[in-house]
């Protein structure tokens, strides 16, 4: 039986439900349009949603630009909503999302598809940390100078850092 209790994008509440309330799931600042989202959860925060917005773009090479934004969930309620990265050249896959992975240290991770020259099909994983209250891009994760399709990235977290894990 589906709860009446539903998160935008589709995330049972039920699963996030305390035993001291049965309130109605409280949404995340999403804008029209999103895609894209990504759930995972935090020992330290509870949990973190990932989404991607588009934007118009007029002035620039192909009108548009990719939001990456992060919200985080502490058990009462969603945080302002955050650009992680803003990029014309992201790519948005209707398969393969970015995410944010949270160390167990409380560091939080990054990761997003950007389109790459030498192929149609042609892009890499880019990983940025935050650090303090603002997020470092870190660059591309692979080294394999193979202009191909990268993606599919799983996450594990460790105490200082997070393994990862790509096609």
């Amino acid at each position: 039986a589906q709860s009446d209790n539903t998160l935008a994008l589709g995330v049972e509440a039920d699963l996030l439900r305390t035993s001291s309330s049965n309130l109605p799931m409280p949404q995340p600042g999403a804008a029209p349009g999103a895609m894209a989202p990504r759930l995972t959860s935090s020992a330290s925060s509870g949990l973190h949603l990932t989404w991607m917005e588009t934007l118009e773009r007029p002035s620039e090479k192909g009108g548009k630009a990719i939001r990456l934004v992060l919200s985080s969930y502490d058990g009462r309620r969603w945080t302002k909503s955050e650009t992680i990265v803003e990029r014309n050249d992201a790519f948005a896959n209707g398969a393969d999302f970015p995410s944010v992975t949270e160390s167990l240290d409380g560091t939080l991770y990054a990761h997003w598809l950007q389109k790459a020259t030498g192929g149609k099909y042609a892009y890499d994983i880019h990983i940025a940390r935050k650090t303090k209250h603002k997020w470092q891009s870190l660059g591309v994760l692979h080294n394999d100078g193979i202009p191909g399709e990268h993606g599919f990235v799983s996450t594990i977290p460790l105490r200082k850092g997070i393994r990862i894990f790509w096609l």
